[in-house]
């Protein structure tokens, strides 16, 4: 953060790095305009509440990425079906984590992004799970439909929790690639082009794996959480 960057870019950098250190609702607002090195009264002239900072800050990093995201998601399946062809599970997740990672290396502060994502993973703050499920619903369903038409045999609520779980491995990995960046590693070195390669057979393999044989009565008792 430095002092030349306009009032509202300070304020949502200081606020980035202090919810993902101390969790929204532990995070106050002189803390964070201390930080950013403006008034108090900056946050309410900016954006009015700091449920509404927090939204700035999700869409700040996510809109673009999701963008990003569903664009690759839709590049793969208009290529496959001006093939005639289901499209492959394995070029959906290419689409997707080639986007996120070209997002995650766009800018600085992102590491503090990735760590208040995981954070509100499991936060139980209601402002802070609807803030980030709202941004990220649009772009899950997406992939969800695309994976649908790719892998036609798994039931909606099995590829509802393979989805779930390759989701948290992908953030995993997002995560790391930061963090070798900021130890010196060029995200284009081996080392991290092998774990992203690792990572797309991993979810490949987790996702395209056979429907999971169960009782009837287990079939029924599993779905969506709400």
């Amino acid at each position: 953060m430095t002092l030349s960057s306009s009032t509202r870019e300070r304020l949502l950098d200081a606020a980035e790095e202090i919810f993902a250190r101390e969790g929204y609702r532990a995070a106050s607002l002189r803390a964070i305009t201390t930080r950013a090195v403006v008034n108090l009264a900056a946050v309410n002239y900016h954006f009015g509440s700091k449920p509404e900072l927090l939204e700035a800050v999700f869409t700040r990093r996510l809109q673009a990425m999701n963008r990003a995201r569903v664009h690759g998601l839709a590049l793969v399946l208009e290529s496959a079906r001006a093939a005639g062809r289901p499209p492959k599970a394995r070029k959906l997740i290419e689409a997707f984590v080639e986007a996120t990672l070209e997002h995650a290396r766009s800018g600085p502060g992102e590491r503090n992004f990735m760590a208040l994502v995981l954070r509100s993973l499991s936060d139980t703050d209601h402002t802070v799970k609807r803030a980030f499920e709202d941004f990220m619903k649009p772009t899950f369903d997406a992939l969800r439909a695309a994976m649908a038409e790719a892998l036609p045999a798994l039931a909606a609520n099995e590829l509802w929790w393979r989805l779930q779980f390759a989701l948290g491995a992908m953030i995993r990995m997002h995560h790391l690639a930061l963090a070798a960046e900021s130890g010196g590693n060029n995200p284009s070195q081996p080392a991290v082009a092998e774990a992203i390669r690792l990572l797309t057979d991993f979810v490949h393999a987790g996702l395209s794996a056979p429907p999971a044989a169960r009782s009837g009565h287990a079939a029924s008792a599993q779905g969506e959480p709400s």
